[in-house]
């Protein structure tokens, strides 16, 4: 199966600038504090503010307009020690804050399926992606989300079974039945098509999500 080489366009919500907002507890210039969680915009919010220990650098970061704005903030800011060591473990925690927080999210990421995920990119970032203009990249982020895909199968089951779980709790679960019977259907009738098991979870995604 093709991989997915750029999380842009159908795919930019793998994306650390895609915008939707998740809640954290995890940032470094807080962690004396339990009750310090914040509402972030974004994913690269998230991370930018992970770098400082200073509170005041961190609330600049949060409170950054947009993405790229955070993203300059935080190459400004005294990094945490041991930042190239953390820097990993920060990235996986803001990841899988976004695919648990958004069920939406975590459907389309495991509608991804096996699809290898590599964040090609124009601006040579050679750490978290592979540079579109030189091939050459380590793939982090990629590398995260395929592992945070593989811990929510192994946790929560596949999409299927996490969409009907989310419509059981909902008190929807009428529902999540006929949506694998008519998910089931479309597979045996248009098995030769690609984007067939996608459309109809998707379909049903937006309908009540």
């Amino acid at each position: 199966m093709d991989a997915i080489k750029k999380f842009r366009g159908d795919n930019e919500f793998l994306s650390n600038f895609y915008q939707r907002p998740i809640v954290v507890n995890f940032l470094p210039a807080y962690e004396d504090c339990l009750a310090a969680v914040f509402d972030v915009p974004t994913n690269e919010h998230a991370f930018q503010a992970c770098k400082t220990k200073d509170p005041d650098q961190a609330k600049l970061i949060i409170q950054a307009g947009d993405a790229s704005t955070a993203k300059k903030l935080g190459r400004q800011v005294k990094l945490i020690d041991d930042w190239d060591t953390l820097r990993i473990p920060f990235m996986k925690k803001v990841v899988e804050a976004k695919f648990k927080q958004h069920i939406d999210l975590k459907i389309k990421l495991l509608m991804t399926g096996e699809r290898e995920l590599v964040e090609g990119n124009t601006w040579k970032d050679e750490f978290w992606g592979v540079s579109e203009k030189t091939g050459h990249g380590e793939n982090h982020l990629g590398k995260i989300l395929m592992e945070v895909r593989s811990e929510i199968k192994a946790t929560e089951g596949n999409v299927l079974q996490v969409f009907k779980t989310y419509l059981d709790d909902k008190g929807l679960g009428f529902v999540g039945e006929n949506v694998i019977k008519l998910h089931m259907a479309a597979v045996d009738a248009l098995a030769d098509l690609a984007d067939s098991q996608a459309n109809v979870l998707e379909e049903a995604v937006e309908l009540f999500i």
